[in-house]
């Protein structure tokens, strides 16, 4: 899902099921929902996830939308997917943003420090880089 997401076809999908929830995507837009799409959608929420305020905002544009419907898109196992969608519903977007902010604040130290304590070197390393 991570490359769908990337690519928009998760982002696709996912509209079109809040939107709808129709049995028949398939056929009508010519793409296939894969039978864990509530899982796959849920792993992008994990601990280990990372996630800028540009991708939260696309996520909540669809969270708001999922809090609209009354049926989400039902694979196979209903009451597991209802609790899967709801989850989705619930997340709260904004701890995953923010929880690595004083992580990301310390690293960006260091580089400054550095950056400034070396400058040559990062020159050096800069002209490198760019060669590639």
């Amino acid at each position: 899902i991570e490359r769908i997401a990337r690519e928009g076809d998760v982002e696709i999908s996912l509209s079109e099921i809040l939107i709808d929830g129709d049995q028949e995507l398939e056929n009508e837009y010519g793409f296939t929902v894969p039978d864990n799409i509530y899982d796959l959608i849920l792993k992008n929420f994990n601990e280990d996830a990372v996630m800028t305020v540009g991708v939260q905002y696309e996520w909540q544009c669809l969270q708001d939308k999922a809090r609209k419907i009354e049926k989400p898109f039902i694979i196979a196992n209903e009451q597991e997917e209802l609790l899967k969608f709801n989850t989705f519903v619930g997340l709260n977007l904004n701890h995953i943003v923010n929880k690595n902010k004083d992580k990301i604040q310390k690293q960006n130290q260091w580089k400054f420090i550095l950056i400034n304590k070396f400058p040559k070197l990062f020159k050096l390393y800069m002209k490198v880089r760019r060669s590639f």
